[in-house]
């Protein structure tokens, strides 16, 4: 067992490697998770305590321990080996556990059996197996990332719960830790959210070490607005929240702050407002909050405001705990990281009305100044019933602070105002209540000294009460001893005991330095100290009675000789006391000087002293300068001698400073500092310019700025680093009056220590140098050199030497030389005071470039920042100095924006910019759109408003420069750089870009330039896109979705320009053509004509789809009713300039027929009329009307005809489209319509004789929308129209639309146009009856048929005295035109015409109809039109047809006469014989269709052959009146059998016999009743078949006479016989014919027989054997064309009969 556990820890690793991997596994997780997941990690979160206790227990990954525990152990068995089963699908090493960890035994396996020895190494197998190595993590790593990163649940839950184990039991990396953060931070299910949550608290509780949040993990967490609450829910449920917490505020609001991320703050916000903090946490998070913050740090407005919300809602919800925190901050007084809180919080709510008078009051009262304390204090004492409890609680802490405090006032006023609070005083603790017990002691230890104590015992004795002193209540009582408060007047008894009982040494203490820290001087100085803060004006008494005694004593004449006075160091302090601020003082000394000179020989010296003032002076500095000297006397003899100045006593007092600053580097404190003061207020101008590197002076001033830790205080507690000292005393004349190597060095020093330093007072002083300073350039170019040269620190010497280039590290960044060159740049960023700039500008370009060089931009951004602001700097100093470009690199100022995600940065390269895009627009121009291109490419780039603002400050800062004198040229220059970097900007940021690009240019006055040059550039580039189809027309799309980012009036107007240009261009390119053909949008010039056609077409492609698109549309449809109106004159505008375009565009089509570029202008022409019918279509019909109304009365005709046309359109195919307007606005259209057609005259032009056709038509439309429905207001038109008709101004075309448009009123007002009948019905008809000469059907014949046919249709029965030259008109152009049904052209015509016969003969009646029928045949046949006749019989035939009985009846008699009167025609003897059957047939035809109406009796008298074929069986019955007529006619015209025919006339007899056969052949057809029997066979058979041989008419006429009409009535007549017997005797006589002598005849007749054969079929078998030889006969006939018809004949037999005939031959 124990070696089954050795190898599961082997196979452990690829088990957690490929689990994440497995499907099956999840699906079952799956049904778990929510119960198990969750609890898990909660756990996991818990407490450390709670950790600790579960920690033995091995909780599953799949299931509740509960739940697990009912599970048999079989079922785990195989769920281990269904995972097993995957695993080694996924990965075959696996399969050798199947037999030792997966084998059937181990399931049996049981450990309370086992001996202690196996269960040890089982339990130490298993945990050496959990420790997770660093080798393992970096396995599991990747896919872990992936499984957080999914959207798969099952997959990121099992990664939550693996990841949650692994930073349970090991420390990780802040790197993989990050990674960690960022991808649970993304919450890519949202199904778990509080798992998220979660795994996060359990990282921060496990990875103490690890304390960052990315940025990119606090914009996930900022995006999350329900993270707050779960936090909450996970806190108030007992997870330990506060690890994580602590982190996220302080990151959220750094981030919140510094990169000035709302979201971030809104976060922290949220956080506060819905979390739930205990009382003791609460200091925790505003330490978060502050420690976040940088007290130096410029916030943006909304920052500050935000961390006043954020101070303020903290002290709202825990008021207690808050004042705690900020009363240990404000109390703080050398903690670093309390000072620097208290300085970040004084930050925050100093700005803000609600905390400044409370912080006010807590700055002061810890102010190191005691006057600051002293004023709070007393404040405090007037004010404080004003305060809120929790204030005065707050201030109670305060107070017993300052009860300590070191002055005296500052505790005598804090004993003031604690007089009258006791409770203050109960709040004291009793430590500092126990004055009383110091006091006490104090006096015992005064008492019990003994007499003449050494210094030593005294000094003792003097740090005890002066620790009392220190250590006692601050309340001074001038009474009685009270509230055991020490009594100032009985302490200082104590210690005039102590001196008293001091021994008392033979020393001169007027030479003794008290400064030295020796037993008697330190006895000394306490002694004077103790005295001093016991009464803050006992050292002036001191020096007053002092003053006084020698005055006395020099009164007295006890000495004499007064000479004493002035010996050793007497007189030098009498002329200090002479500078005392005390007048007293002063008065005294002067007192004491005056007496000592009234001696004689002291007026004698003093006359030496006078005559030797330099004596004196360099006496007083020798002494100045002893080292034996007490240092308080040489700070007062310096300070006498402040006004005396030179090189000299500068070099001598420079020495004494610099040795004892040597001696004591730190702290230069009391009369050293003054000395110090004294010496660096000598270093001025007058004096400086001896300075060199050998000097004293030089060697103090190098080593006073080198020195930043030195500091030197004053006599008010006060003090100064002595760097700051020195660099306050330099003013601007010094540096002027250096040499040029001197300067150099020192500004070299400053530089050196501002970079190096951490004093904050030395920064601000040497920027002030550097402000005031008149600098040379040159000065600091070595810095800025040494800046560029530094290399890491870390690199590789070889490569040093070799100038290898490697890439920058940050190491570099803590180097001196980049810290001094940051320095130089922060001091000359805004230096006014300064030349030589150029020198500079190729130095910082090289600085700029190796900041960007760095992998790491964020350490860098501040240098980036420095350098982009220098070098704007030294740009506006060379005062319109030319800038070489190969000096100023664009592209470098360029990649700062790329590469930088800084605001700030940002903003100073936008500067630079804008600068120099009024020194190099063109390489800006071409370097700017870079920055565009790269927006978004970042994964880190969160924000696309951050983005979006760089865009426009970029676009609003430089564009304006570029273009500032708004010419096209320049216009056109920037669009074109844009333009062609248009693909390359990402897609989410294009139209932002470039909306805010043409926002800035006056978008509406110069959008369509940049679609000139969107259309250029794809003219261009498109051919090189074209293998590409997302990419070829990318550029129209993306300029599409521009201009819909604009108001629609700003499109139109630019697709009005957009024509307008187009039109300015040439049609096609010529070679001729000069630069002024060109312009700055498309230079024709340079483009090939193929170019210049592309360009065309897209133009007018774009601009058809732009306002044909949807969007477009819905834009336009969204406008108010306003905004609509407003777009009139835009409409008008468009449609007149499109329109004039297609006029011009149709004529160039028409040209180009038949030539190359044929299909070009067509194409072009089809563009422009889909803008026209896009700018048609987005027109309301109210706005549509406005717009027509206003351009029929255009100048141009050609635009009246097209908004003509277009009216028309609507009225015709979109009925419905003014179906919401009002019928006035329509009318409104009438008048000026009418207008125009009353311009028609006989002499008008084409164009415009189109412009009153197309006027006529929109009238007629108009008349068939509305008149039917208000036909009343249409009479006044009907009377127009009928005026224009009468007055013959209107001809041909024109008169043919007026025709139209009154069959159209003559339609829609019926009976209100019976009225006008009269009056236009005879213009009608004499318009008929003049085109009807016309060799073709004109429009004006074609429209009046079109009238005539809606009168019939309108007002039928009001036509009938019109009728009779009606019938005339129409039959004649019938008989013209109406049976040219070849010519397709003329079919439309001849329809209707064929329809006005029909509905003549339908709709009038037939009462009416007779008589002018009559009337008009006999007009016909008196003019000769017989063919006319035909229509009229139609005519009549249709009337007929429509006929009832009893009409029939009524009208027979009538009928009855004209047709007999109609037949005979051909009897008069007045046509050919060719017309009377013409005629004839006509009649026949009509009156066939009255016989079918008829009964037998009366329809007896009427036979011919016409009715044969019209009555087809019907006619049998009659037949056998006239077949022996008929045989005996047959005979009559066989020229073979009679010489004489029937007729003298051949063509009359051929005429009879056809129309005989005819008869005989429908007889024969429709013979369905045995009609024809024996006797009438005999009877017509011979006469029939004799008829093959007839030639009469000639040979060519039988053959013809034979095959239409001879052959078929045969065939009909072998039908109707349907006998063999019958048949075979006619088949003899037809073989017969086959013998004929003529070979045509023979053919005939072997015709005949063929077809015979093919009818009859295999009936025709009996009569076979008889045939063959007739045919065999003609197989060998002489003639070739018979033998081959013969072959031809027998082949067609034998395919009818099926049967072979060759056999037979």
């Amino acid at each position: 067992m124990f070696q089954i556990l050795m190898d599961g820890i082997n196979w452990r690793i690829n088990f957690l490697h490929s689990i994440l991997e497995v499907r099956p596994i999840f699906l079952y997780i799956r049904k778990k998770m929510s119960t198990s997941l969750a609890e898990q990690l909660q756990r996991l979160a818990a407490p450390q305590t709670t950790v600790f206790k579960r920690d033995k227990k091995r909780a599953s990954l799949l299931f509740d321990p509960k739940e697990a525990a009912g599970l048999k152990r079989e079922t785990v068995y195989q769920i281990g080996l269904e995972g097993l089963e995957e695993l080694i699908s996924k990965n075959e090493v696996f399969d050798k556990y199947r037999n030792t960890i997966f084998h059937i035994t181990s399931k049996d396996f049981e450990r309370s059996v086992q001996s202690s020895e196996t269960n040890d190494l089982f339990t130490g197998a298993i945990e050496y197996s959990e420790n997770i190595t660093e080798e393992q993590v970096s396995h599991m790593l990747p896919l872990i990332l992936k499984g957080l990163n999914s959207s798969i649940g099952d997959f990121c839950a099992a990664s939550y719960i693996v990841m949650a184990r692994l930073v349970a039991k090991i420390n990780l990396s802040d790197k993989i830790l990050d990674k960690f953060v960022e991808k649970v931070s993304g919450v890519k299910v949202p199904q778990l959210k509080a798992e998220a949550c979660l795994v996060l608290i359990v990282l921060y509780q496990s990875q103490t070490q690890y304390s960052n949040i990315p940025s990119a993990a606090v914009m996930n967490l900022s995006e999350k607005e329900w993270f707050p609450k779960i936090l909450q829910n996970l806190n108030s449920s007992g997870s330990y929240i506060l690890p994580f917490l602590e982190k996220l505020i302080r990151r959220c609001t750094e981030e919140g702050t510094t990169n000035d991320l709302k979201l971030a703050r809104d976060m922290v916000t949220h956080c506060l407002e819905q979390i739930k903090l205990e009382e003791l946490y609460v200091g925790t998070i505003l330490n978060c909050v502050l420690d976040s913050i940088k007290p130096k740090m410029d916030y943006s407005a909304d920052a500050k405001t935000w961390l006043t919300e954020v101070i303020h809602t903290l002290e709202k919800q825990y008021p207690n705990s808050f004042d705690k925190e900020v009363y240990s901050i404000l109390s703080s007084k050398q903690e670093k990281g309390l000072i620097k809180r208290k300085k970040c919080l004084s930050k925050i709510l100093k700005n803000t009305m609600t905390y400044k008078g409370k912080f006010e009051i807590f700055d002061k009262l810890y102010h190191p100044n005691p006057k600051y304390r002293s004023e709070a204090v007393n404040y405090l004492l007037e004010n404080y019933s004003l305060l809120n409890e929790t204030d005065q609680e707050l201030i109670k802490n305060s107070l017993m602070d300052r009860l300590g405090d070191q002055s005296v006032e500052v505790s005598q006023a804090t004993g003031d105002i604690l007089k009258g609070f006791l409770e203050v005083l109960r709040t004291i603790p009793p430590k500092q209540r126990d004055s009383y017990h110091k006091y006490i002691v104090s006096l015992i230890l005064s008492y019990i000294l003994p007499e003449k104590s050494s210094f030593n015992v005294s000094t003792i004795i003097l740090e005890i009460l002066e620790n009392y002193y220190n250590t006692s209540s601050k309340e001074v009582s001038k009474e009685s001893y009270k509230d055991k408060s020490l009594h100032i007047e009985k302490y200082l008894k104590c210690l005039e005991n102590i001196v008293t009982k001091t021994e008392k040494r033979d020393m001169n203490l007027g030479l003794i330095d008290f400064s030295l820290d020796i037993p008697d001087r330190k006895y000394f100085v306490l002694l004077s100290n103790i005295l001093i803060k016991s009464n803050k004006r006992y050292r002036k008494t001191l020096e007053k009675e002092s003053l006084t005694y020698l005055l006395e004593l020099l009164k007295s004449k006890k000495y004499e000789n007064r000479e004493f006075v002035l010996v050793g160091e007497i007189l030098p302090s009498l002329l200090m006391l002479l500078s005392d601020t005390d007048r007293n003082i002063r008065k005294l000394t002067f007192d004491v000087l005056e007496l000592f000179m009234e001696t004689s020989t002291t007026k004698s010296k003093a006359k030496k002293h006078e005559s030797d003032l330099d004596s004196v002076q360099s006496d007083l500095l020798q002494l100045s300068c002893n080292e034996d000297a007490p240092v308080y006397l040489k700070a007062g003899i310096l300070g006498l001698l402040s006004h005396i100045n030179n090189f000299q006593i500068l070099e001598k007092t420079a020495e004494v400073t610099l040795q004892f600053l040597q001696q004591n580097p730190e702290t230069v404190t009391e009369f050293k500092a003054v000395i110090v003061r004294n010496v660096i207020n000598r270093i001025e101008a007058k004096v400086i310019s001896e300075l060199n590197f050998n000097t004293k002076t030089w060697k103090l001033i190098e080593y006073a700025i080198r020195n930043d830790k030195t500091i030197v205080f004053n006599d008010v507690e006060d003090k100064v680093c002595l760097t700051a000292l020195i660099l306050n005393q330099f003013e601007k004349e010094i540096f002027l009056a250096l040499e040029e190597n001197v300067l150099k060095c020192l500004l070299d020093l400053i530089v050196e220590i501002s970079s190096s330093t951490q004093s904050p007072e030395i920064l601000p002083a040497a920027n002030r140098i550097f402000k005031h300073i008149n600098l040379d350039a040159k000065l600091i170019l070595d810095q800025l050199m040494q800046m560029r040269d530094v290399q890491s620190p870390k690199q590789n010497v070889a490569k040093k030497k070799r100038r290898v280039s490697v890439v920058p590290t940050v190491e570099i960044l803590d180097t001196l030389e980049w810290k001094k060159g940051v320095t130089v740049l922060e001091f000359i960023q805004d230096k006014k005071k300064m030349w030589n700039t150029s020198c500079l500008l190729p130095v910082l370009f090289d600085i700029l470039k190796k900041c960007l060089d760095f992998d790491e931009q964020a350490p860098v951004e501040y240098p980036k920042q420095l350098v982009l602001s220098s070098i704007l700097h030294c740009c506006l100093k060379m005062d319109g100095e030319a800038i070489p470009e190969n000096v100023f690199n664009m592209e470098l100022v360029v990649q700062c924006i790329r590469a930088s995600q800084n605001p700030q940065t940002h903003h100073h390269a936008l500067l630079v910019l804008a600068h120099s895009a009024n020194l190099i627009p063109t390489q800006v121009l071409h370097h700017m759109m870079a920055i565009f291109t790269f927006m978004g490419s970042s994964v880190l780039r969160h924000d696309d408003a951050y983005s979006f603002q760089i865009i426009t400050k970029i676009v609003d800062t430089i564009i304006p420069i570029l273009v500032k004198d708004n010419h096209i040229s320049n216009i056109a220059m920037v669009l074109r750089v844009f333009v062609d970097a248009l693909l390359d900007v990402p897609e989410h940021r294009r139209i932002p870009l470039y909306k805010q690009l043409l926002t800035r240019f006056d978008v509406k006055e110069n959008l369509y330039m940049f679609l000139l040059l969107i259309f250029e550039s794809q003219v261009l580039h498109g051919s090189q896109e074209k293998s590409n189809k997302d990419s070829n027309l990318k550029r129209l799309e993306i300029a599409a979705t521009l201009c819909r980012e604009f108001a629609p009036d700003i499109v139109i107007d630019s697709c009005i320009k957009l024509i307008k240009y187009l039109s300015m261009l040439p049609d096609e390119k010529d070679d001729t053509m000069t630069t002024k053909d060109s312009d700055d949008s498309f230079n024709i010039i340079t483009h090939t004509p193929k170019d210049f056609r592309h360009f065309k077409y897209l133009l007018l492609k774009f601009t058809a789809t732009l306002l044909a698109s949807h969007d477009f549309i819905t834009q336009v449809a969204a406008l108010s009713d306003d905004e609509e109106l407003s777009l009139e004159g835009l409409y008008k505008e468009m449609i007149i300039n499109i329109l004039q375009y297609i006029q011009r565009i149709s004529k160039l089509a028409e040209n180009a027929s038949g030539t190359p570029q044929a299909h070009y202008w067509k194409v072009v022409l089809h563009h422009s009329h889909d803008i026209l019918d896009s700018i048609n279509a987005m027109l309301t019909p109210q706005m549509f009307l406005l717009v027509t109304k206003g351009l029929m009365v255009h100048n141009l005709s050609t635009i009246r005809r097209r908004i003509l046309e277009l009216l028309n359109t609507k009225l015709q195919y979109n009925s419905q489209f003014f179906s919401d307007c009002d019928t006035t606005e329509i009318y409104a259209l009438i008048p000026p319509i009418i207008s125009i057609i009353e311009c028609v005259n006989d002499q008008i032009e084409l164009d415009q004789e189109t412009i009153i056709q197309t006027a006529l038509l929109s009238l007629k439309l108009i008349v068939k929308s509305l008149a039917p429905d208000n036909p009343e207001k249409f009479v006044q038109v009907l009377e127009f129209i009928t005026n224009l008709i009468k007055s013959g101004k209107a001809q041909n075309n024109v008169l043919a639309s007026v025709l139209l448009c009154l069959a159209e009123l003559c339609i829609s007002l019926r009976a209100h146009a019976i009225s006008s009948l009269a009056d236009f019905m005879p213009a009608v008809l004499k318009v008929l009856k003049q085109q009807k000469y016309e060799e073709v059907p004109s429009v004006l014949l074609r429209s009046t048929i079109t009238t005539l046919e809606k009168m019939l249709d309108s007002m039928p029965l009001f036509l009938s005295p019109y009728l009779e030259k009606l019938l005339l008109e129409i039959s004649m152009l019938m008989c013209k035109w109406g049976y040219a049904s070849d010519d397709q052209k003329l079919q439309p015509f001849v329809n209707k015409l064929t329809c006005i016969k029909q509905k003549i003969g339908s709709i009038i009646p037939s009462r009416v109809l007779l008589p002018a029928v009559e009337q008009c045949y006999s007009k016909l046949i008196e003019k000769k039109c017989f063919t006319a006749t035909s229509a009229l019989m139609d005519i009549l035939a249709e009337n007929l047809t429509s006929l009832k009985g009893p009409d029939i009846n009524a009208n027979l008699p009538e009928l009855t006469n004209f047709f007999l009167n109609a037949l005979k025609f051909r009897s008069d003897g007045n046509s050919s014989l060719e017309e009377a059957n013409t005629v004839e047939g006509h009649i026949i035809q009509a009156f066939t269709v009255l016989i079918l109406k008829l009964s037998e009796t009366s329809f007896r008298p009427f036979l011919s052959s016409g009715i044969a074929q019209s009555l087809k069986g019907l006619f049998v019955l009659f037949a056998g009146h006239f077949l022996n007529n008929a045989a005996q006619v047959l005979d009559a015209c066989n020229k073979v059998k009679n010489e004489e025919l029937y007729f003298a006339d051949e063509n009359k007899s051929i005429l009879l016999l056809e129309y005989v056969i005819k008869t005989l052949n429908s007889v024969f057809m429709y013979d369905s009743q045995k009609f024809i029997n024996k006797e009438r066979f005999d009877v017509l058979m011979q006469p029939l078949v004799d008829q093959l041989e007839n030639n009469i008419g000639g040979t060519d006429q039988l053959v013809k006479r034979n095959e239409n009409l001879l052959t078929p009535c045969l065939v009909s007549f072998a039908v109707a016989i349907a006998d063999d017997a019958l048949w075979k005797q006619m088949n003899y006589q037809i073989l017969l014919k086959m013998r004929h002598n003529s070979p045509q005849n023979r053919l005939v007749a072997l015709h005949c027989l063929t077809e015979i054969v093919k009818r009859l079929g295999e009936d025709f078998l009996p009569l076979l054997p008889e045939t063959i030889p007739f045919l065999a006969e003609l197989l060998e006939d002489e003639e070739e064309n018979v033998e081959k018809a013969c072959q031809k004949a027998v082949q067609e037999m034998e395919k009818v009969l099926g049967e072979p005939l060759q056999k037979y031959f």
